[in-house]
């Protein structure tokens, strides 16, 4: 038998599945983020593709994408990644730089 869902989450479930809130992300339906608000983890490697799109894997098996030139980072730095604004993410590097990432994998 299934566990039932936490009044919250079932809340925002309802409100995505909603017909008349088609097309409205969550942000735009103000329903609760779910699960942690930050996680921190260390760079495993970072990549580019042939387009020069960069992504940083964590030890923690995740891979996120930057687009910020300037980010110096490297095998072994500890990072951190939170919750933001509108559904984004925000990346804290050792150095205490934030950047906006978005995870891939």
């Amino acid at each position: 038998m299934p566990t039932p869902a936490p009044p919250a989450a079932a809340a925002a479930a309802a409100a995505l599945n909603d017909p008349r809130n088609f097309g409205f992300s969550p942000a735009q339906l103000h329903t609760p983020a779910q699960g942690p608000q930050s996680i921190q983890a260390r760079v495993a490697n970072i990549s580019r593709n042939r387009v020069g799109t960069a992504y940083l894997a964590l030890d923690n098996g995740q891979t996120w994408t930057y687009t910020d030139e300037d980010m110096r980072l490297g095998p072994g730095d500890l990072v951190t990644i939170k919750r933001a604004m509108l559904g984004a993410f925000l990346m804290t590097t050792p150095s205490k730089r934030s950047y906006h990432v978005q995870r891939v994998q």
